[in-house]
């Protein structure tokens, strides 16, 4: 269940299975027996969804996990078919992805200077690498002989279940983060990036101390000397990141 076997779904995606079920599909179907649930009721599961004014994106993903959760059904033979095989998902429309000019790059890295994390922002814009693929990075991925590097893992915020007995604005906790470090899921993430600088990257080594849990690269970010990259959660979109600029 925790996404360590081949194949396996990842913790978050996991999690996220679970946060829609209880947020939508219990929530409309769950006072419905599974013998008796039929399409019209998934319909109208998706109709309530639409009323509240959620997207028609969170909407088809909710049908999409109800879908394998009763072929799953099926497959145990607890089920004789899936219901909502015969319900059509909401339309999605795409829209077209907004990315910043030259000018807007330059701009932002001007401004973030003296930003504690200007090198990993500088790493990201010009290697195209993720926030959790430069939060990985570790001192045996970086070769400055050959001016390279390899993503080889992942820094990922794990969403889980909540703490037991812990309160948070007068309610229990229905769900708790922590960071794990985890390998790219698909080939075309473990890459090679090459004609690296290291005077464009400013890496440093992390000062030894046994108490600081490190991962042996020290991205100069004038930080908290724990070998991560930690960015604060207002600086986790490009939105917020634009306002910098």
């Amino acid at each position: 269940m925790a996404g360590t076997a081949i194949g396996a779904p990842s913790a978050n995606t996991i999690q996220s299975y679970r946060d829609t079920s209880r947020r939508y599909i219990t929530l409309h179907l769950g006072r419905v027996k599974l013998e008796k649930l039929g399409p019209l009721d998934v319909e109208q599961m998706l109709f309530e969804m639409r009323k509240q004014g959620k997207s028609a994106s969170i909407s088809a993903y909710a049908l999409r996990v109800l879908k394998m959760a009763l072929q799953q059904g099926v497959r145990w033979q607890m089920l004789p078919r899936n219901v909502a095989d015969a319900v059509r998902p909401p339309k999605v429309e795409r829209k077209e992805m907004q990315v910043w000019t030259a000018e807007q790059v330059a701009s932002f890295l001007d401004e973030t200077q003296s930003h504690r994390l200007h090198a990993a922002f500088y790493l990201a814009l010009m290697t195209g690498m993720r926030r959790g693929e430069v939060m990985g990075l570790k001192w045996v991925d970086v070769d400055f002989e050959r001016s390279r590097l390899t993503v080889r893992h992942n820094l990922v915020e794990v969403q889980g279940n909540g703490i037991p007995g812990k309160i948070l604005a007068g309610k229990p906790t229905i769900t708790s983060s922590t960071v794990e470090l985890t390998t790219p899921k698909s080939k075309a993430s473990r890459r090679t990036i090459y004609s690296l600088s290291r005077h464009d990257v400013q890496i440093e080594r992390t000062p030894s101390a046994p108490e600081r849990r490190t991962t042996g690269l020290w991205i100069s970010l004038g930080g908290s000397g724990n070998g991560l990259c930690h960015a604060p959660r207002r600086l986790r979109t490009p939105k917020c990141l634009l306002q910098l600029a």
